[in-house]
């Protein structure tokens, strides 16, 4: 399961052992990925996704291998390509979203997949546990779970009748496991804060670490719940102006949302969709679906406000961790821009290009994320207007 695929601690120095690890982690991940495209049907991997620049399931199925192809075998070991028409096919800067639905035969990338890691796996064994080897990894791993995260969204957008379930370590959905004795609020205390990663252990817009001054503030203890924010769209909020930004009434405006976008209203009540099924609607679980608009507005609504990401950060550090992250992503007010001082990483293409006021920093994961990934330097972005996404929020007041 991913829940299997735990990171050692930040900071931990990496010894031979790490290697058998990692290499372990890298399989368990990709027993998820093959799960996921196997209850997939022809027809839903081609989909066109309902977000224009997301790339159709089958894309991301073959872009996995290319990935690790290129990272491993071409420039750590120094291979010529395998095939160069999966290079150009299946990887982004090649291959524009609109041409991303001709994909080979399910059976051709399958085999190159198993093709391709198996030639990695005995570079690794042969090239033993050098820094290289094991910064690779560790990065093959998060990205092929961050496009296996990607997938499962995209699964739960298809209709069922195109999804079967079939023996394996994925969960079938959120699974929520409230913290006992979670008070309201908590109490962080601010002040000059360190923020960022370990250098060599995370991704570049982690890096470099910094430090940045906080006044005291209040945290909640839980993420809003779907029974909290059922109160606020039964109160009319959906109609109401007075809780949305001028861009958030905008946005509601031109998509007509009525509602978080995993809930439908049944004869028997509000019911959230799962992966390849329906469950009724658990007041208590935190509320999913949301765009960051949907969460400016309901802080209005709450009388609290968004947290910025250093805000999170430090909470969760100072905290040992935030209690009931990680059954959903979290949205904050910060933009994903980088620290002074950034330098990009290995994957260019990954950081540099997305930072600016387009993208809104999540923090803490969701069900379907890597635990390693619910790092608190880990940062996650998205366009504020998605909601087809595993995002909530959590929130915040001044101390």
């Amino acid at each position: 399961m991913l829940a299997d695929i735990a990171a050692p601690p930040a900071g931990a120095a990496l010894a031979p052992a790490d290697l058998d690890r990692l290499l372990a982690d890298l399989a368990s991940i990709r027993d998820c990925t093959l799960e996921c495209e196997a209850m997939i049907s022809d027809a839903g991997l081609r989909a066109l996704p309902r977000i224009w620049h997301w790339s159709p399931l089958g894309w991301q199925f073959g872009h996995v291998p290319c990935f690790e192809e290129q990272f491993v075998l071409v420039c750590l070991k120094g291979d010529p390509t395998i095939d160069a028409t999966y290079l150009e096919r299946f990887m982004p800067a090649t291959t524009p979203p609109p041409e991303r639905v001709h994909l080979p035969p399910r059976a051709d990338v399958l085999s190159y997949l198993h093709e391709v890691r198996r030639r990695s796996v005995a570079y690794f064994e042969s090239a033993g546990p050098t820094g290289d080897v094991l910064f690779t990894l560790e990065m093959l791993i998060e990205h092929e779970a961050m496009h296996l995260e990607h997938q499962l969204h995209m699964c739960t957008w298809l209709p069922p009748e195109e999804l079967r379930r079939v023996p394996g370590p994925l969960p079938p959905g959120p699974a929520w496991h409230e913290p006992a004795g979670a008070p309201g609020m908590l109490e962080v205390a601010g002040g000059r804060v360190r923020i960022g990663g370990t250098p060599g252990r995370v991704w570049d817009n982690e890096l470099p670490p910094c430090e940045v001054t906080l006044g005291d503030y209040f945290v909640d203890a839980l993420p809003v719940s779907n029974g909290a924010y059922l109160e606020f769209l039964e109160s009319g909020a959906y109609a109401d102006r007075r809780w949305w930004s001028d861009p958030g009434w905008a946005w509601l405006e031109f998509t007509g949302a009525l509602h978080p976008y995993y809930w439908r209203k049944a004869e028997d009540g509000w019911r959230q969709r799962m992966l390849c099924d329906e469950a009724p609607l658990q007041p208590a679980e935190p509320v999913m679906g949301l765009s960051w608009f949907e969460a400016e507005a309901y802080a209005q609504f709450a009388g609290k406000r968004l947290l910025s990401e250093f805000e999170w950060e430090h909470a969760a550090k100072s905290l040992g961790r935030l209690p009931g992250a990680g059954y959903a992503w979290e949205w904050t007010g910060s933009w994903f821009k980088p620290y002074a001082g950034f330098e990009p990483g290995p994957y260019r293409r990954y950081s540099e290009p997305q930072f600016g006021e387009v993208y809104r920093v999540l923090k803490g994961g969701c069900w379907a994320t890597l635990p390693a990934q619910g790092r608190p330097s880990f940062r996650n972005w998205y366009n504020p207007s998605l909601r087809q996404i595993f995002a909530g929020v959590r929130l915040g007041r001044d101390a």
